[in-house]
């Protein structure tokens, strides 16, 4: 049998196949690497906005700046260029954008390759005060009621939120976030240093400052005039009304009670009206007065907690300084559930360290005196020259969450 005969033309044709085949293969294979390359980055970047995005809503949720938050938060993670943010109502969008510099792709003229990612994440408000913040100043829980006024010289550091509408005027200033339900009016040399929200309609006039990175937001209609240049208001959509339950249960502190029965030999149970005066001391401990509370004339007291079924007034420089109980320095069931029936006065030079809650009544403070801590009331009234320093939340849990959407 006669072999064919091999011409030295077919070798080189095979040659030249083999070639172009080993250099298609090692287009697909540079192909692959430098995809996987894009593929690990795209990975980072994900990772990198899902973070931020969730950075820059906790911040919104804590009446901070989430702009600056989210940005940290990429930076901390290998991004401090290329990246986005945006925050609007609850939400907060981050994309981050990066650039892979390529293998074997060079060789075909592609250098880099580009890869960006989002992530949105949503500040969902706490059920028990979470959603304020940390240190509450003033709160007025009352949503029929008029407006919660503060004002003339009074200086308050917290929170400051309305369930209704509420007024800040005449000198006065707030350092911390303002939150109201219903219309918010600032005027008259007013000061906000804190994050503004009203889902209501805003007005703003004749000197009122607002000094913070963050857009004052509002739902309704917007009045501004005279010397308000330090507002960026935004109008936004309505964000979910907060639903905010009681912190102290007057149950716990009656006779049999468990705040009572904890308290030992250092409750004390008052049927009638209780009356102190005139340089008096009061003991350390709980008392419960099935009546009315009248302290006055340089009356002192440490680590006391009043609870009482009647009103409550603490007046012309008495002072009281510590708690008993979880923080409480007092607090009436006084009021019916009627906005304007005052259940607590404490004026007049008076001094009170401590939570004070009148949750079915009015307060009022007012007259050069103080409180350090928080005021909670159906309403609440600041007037004449009163300063209030605020205090951590007096209910615990219900925090505010931070889900990611998208």
């Amino acid at each position: 049998m006669t072999k064919p005969t091999e011409h030295p033309r077919d070798r080189g044709a095979v040659l030249v196949t083999v070639a172009l085949v080993l250099l298609l293969l090692l287009g697909f294979a540079a192909l692959a690497v430098d995809a996987s390359m894009g593929y690990n980055e795209r990975r980072h970047t994900q990772g990198a906005a899902d973070n931020a995005a969730l950075a820059g809503a906790w911040a919104m949720c804590n009446g901070e700046d989430p702009e600056a938050a989210a940005l940290a938060s990429a930076t901390t993670n290998g991004y401090p260029t290329g990246v986005d943010v945006s925050a609007e109502d609850d939400l907060v969008t981050v994309t981050i954008s990066a650039e892979v510099t390529t293998g074997f792709g060079r060789t075909q003229g592609v250098s880099q390759i580009g890869v960006s990612s989002s992530a949105t994440a949503k500040c969902v408000p706490g059920t028990s005060g979470g959603a304020l913040g940390k240190d509450a100043a003033l709160i007025s829980t009352g949503s029929s009621c008029s407006e919660t006024k503060v004002l003339n010289n009074i200086e308050v550091t917290g929170i400051v939120y309305s369930a209704s509408g509420l007024t800040i005027e005449n000198n006065t200033q707030v350092t911390g976030p303002v939150y109201a339900e219903g219309d918010l009016v600032v005027e008259n040399n007013a000061v906000v240093n804190g994050p503004v929200h009203t889902n209501g309609s805003l007005t703003i006039k004749n000197n009122a400052e607002h000094n913070h990175n963050s857009n004052a937001t509002y739902v309704g209609s917007l009045e501004r005039k005279n010397n308000t240049s330090t507002w960026n208001p935004l109008k936004v959509t309505a964000r979910e009304r907060l639903e905010l339950p009681a912190p102290f249960d007057a149950a716990d502190f009656a006779p049999g009670g468990a705040k009572a029965m904890s308290a030992g030999a250092k409750y004390r149970h008052i049927v009638g009206d209780w009356e102190l005066g005139n340089n008096e001391t009061i003991e350390s401990g709980l008392y419960y007065v099935e009546g009315n509370v009248t302290v006055k004339n340089n009356v002192t007291g440490t680590n006391v907690t009043i609870v009482a079924t009647g009103r409550i007034d603490i007046k012309n420089n008495a002072e009281f300084s510590g708690t008993f109980v979880d923080g409480l320095a007092l607090m009436s069931t006084a009021g019916g559930g009627s906005c304007t029936t005052t259940a607590i006065d404490v004026s007049n030079n008076a001094r009170v360290e401590g939570t004070v809650y009148a949750p079915n009544g009015h307060v009022y403070m007012g007259n050069n005196g103080a409180l350090e801590g928080a005021v909670i009331g159906l309403r609440v009234s600041l007037k004449n020259n009163f300063d209030i320093l605020g205090g951590e939340m007096p209910w615990g849990g219900g925090k505010p969450e931070v889900v990611l959407v998208s």
